[in-house]
């Protein structure tokens, strides 16, 4: 691409690096001056196991970021995250990476003003079921419940249906506590989604102890791995908040 210089007068680093503040990172930062290496080599400051600590390099910084009262715990916040152990611990480098959310030299995702489209990068189905759903539909802008507001930013816990349970911070009760008009419905799709879950989990330990027998069990282990399909599109699918759809499911 033949557009990153151009790009980065858009971003926020050379917006300010044209006002005069040259506190901002430039391409020598990130591409480490004269030891610039291709982006695919893993020795390489923005190879994607390597770029978040890049950009900690400065974001962690709490004397430089101090003029901008900007944060400095969210690399502390992605390695603890569902996202950071996937890419730093595991080593899947399918895991979001700071330019992922952020665009790279400048050009930011496209929608990125809503932070549900810059999520739907990777989570295209559940983005497909939240933008049809009643959290998207119908609402001003500043009332939405946006990907964010149940799992976070930086910090992205493993989603669970346990966000259903509970009047904590992220959890559905924080919106809508026991006895408000919606509490029988979140507690209906908890409801539906655990007994899901129980059924398939009682199969699974079956046809184990089955097989421990020496019984052959390959027909039922692919139907069990069939089951495994809709349990996985019901995580999407309650983003819809439709109770009917999700115990459809």
């Amino acid at each position: 691409p033949t557009d990153q210089f151009d790009q980065y007068w858009q971003s926020q680093h050379g917006q300010a690096l044209l006002e005069g503040d040259e506190n901002v990172a430039t391409c020598f930062d990130c591409h480490d001056g004269h030891n610039t290496l291709p982006t695919d080599d893993p020795a390489s400051l923005v190879y994607p196991l390597n770029e978040p600590t890049m950009c900690a390099g400065c974001h962690s910084n709490e004397e430089l970021m101090a003029p901008y009262d900007i944060p400095t715990n969210q690399y502390d916040l992605y390695v603890d995250s569902v996202h950071g152990v996937a890419l730093l611990a595991e080593q899947d480098m399918r895991a979001p990476v700071c330019s992922t959310c952020h665009g790279t030299h400048g050009a930011a995702p496209p929608g990125f003003q809503e932070v549900a489209n810059v999520c739907g990068q990777c989570h295209g189905a559940t983005e497909d079921y939240y933008l049809q759903g009643g959290h998207r539909m119908g609402m001003t802008v500043e009332a939405l419940p946006r990907c964010v507001t149940c799992h976070g930013r930086y910090d992205v816990p493993p989603a669970t249906i346990d966000l259903f349970v509970g009047t904590e911070e992220r959890h559905c009760g924080s919106c809508h506590p026991p006895g408000s008009e919606r509490a029988d419905e979140v507690e209906a799709m908890y409801e539906a989604l655990l007994a899901a879950r129980e059924t398939y989990e009682e199969a699974a330990l079956t046809i184990e102890e089955a097989s421990d027998r020496r019984l052959i069990m390959a027909e039922q282990e692919e139907l069990l791995q069939q089951g495994l399909t809709p349990l996985i599109e019901a995580r999407a699918i309650v983003h819809t908040v439709d109770v009917e759809l999700v115990q459809e499911s």
